[in-house]
Formats: structure tokens, sequence, C-alpha cells
């Protein structure tokens, strides 16, 4: 199996309380040369709950891989659907700190976890062999 190459991200967190954490990794991930496929930390309030819906499915289809920020104990809610959909499409998810570690599909073969600073490492690696 050749392994696709990764170069457009979603990333998910809690919506309530890591919003601001989502928008500072997308920003680093970005300046490193990965795109982005789903704002959602910064839709316009006037967007309904369906429209948002979508969007974040989209978002997920859209992207080679899901970075999963996990870093305090939450609720995550729609992080545990975008989690699910990366699976079900066969998408890479990478899940930086270790909160919500009791979930058995953290285990599963495409998910991986990292502290932030070992994500960081391997995918500005990534990044530039991708350019090379």
């Amino acid at each position: 199996m050749v392994k696709k190459k990764i170069e457009k991200l979603y990333v998910a967190a809690n919506y309530e309380h890591d919003r601001g954490l989502a928008a500072i990794f997308a920003k680093h991930f970005e300046s490193i040369g990965y795109k982005i496929t789903r704002r959602w930390w910064s839709e316009e309030e006037d967007e309904s709950k369906e429209e948002s819906a979508l969007g974040d499915v989209q978002g997920v289809i859209d992207a080679d891989a899901v970075v999963v920020i996990m870093l305090q104990t939450r609720g995550w809610k729609g992080t545990w659907c975008e989690i699910g959909m990366a699976i079900v499409l066969g998408k890479p998810v990478y899940f930086v700190g270790d909160a919500g570690d009791s979930c058995i599909f953290r285990a599963h073969p495409l998910c991986q976890s990292y502290y932030a600073s070992e994500l960081h490492k391997e995918m500005k690696e990534a990044a530039a062999n991708a350019a090379v």
C-alpha cells in the first residue's frame, strides 16, 4: 500500500474552549507548507448549524489527514465524529496531547499520538521531504 502524500489538514478541537488553539496550530502548519481545509473556528456567526455540520464534513473529506488537539480533558462532542469520519475514509489521525486517551479508537492503526513538539518535528520533516 502506497502512503498518500499529506498536503491538506483538517484541525479538530473542542469548539467551545479550544478554537484559539486550533487557529494557532493551523497557522503553524500553514507556515510549514500545509493547506488547511476548513477554518471552523473563524466561521461567520450567521452560519446555520446545518451549514456548519456540512462544512466540517467536507473539511474532513478534503483533508489528507486530521490533526486532533486534545490537551485538556473536555467533552469534544463533534471532534469524535470528525475522528470517526477520518478513520472510515482511511485518513491518518494525529492526536496532540493525551486527553481522551481512554477512547479505544486512539489505538486504531490510522491513529498516532504526539506531544505538540513531536508532531511539529514530524510534520516539518514531512513538509520538507514533500518539497524535494
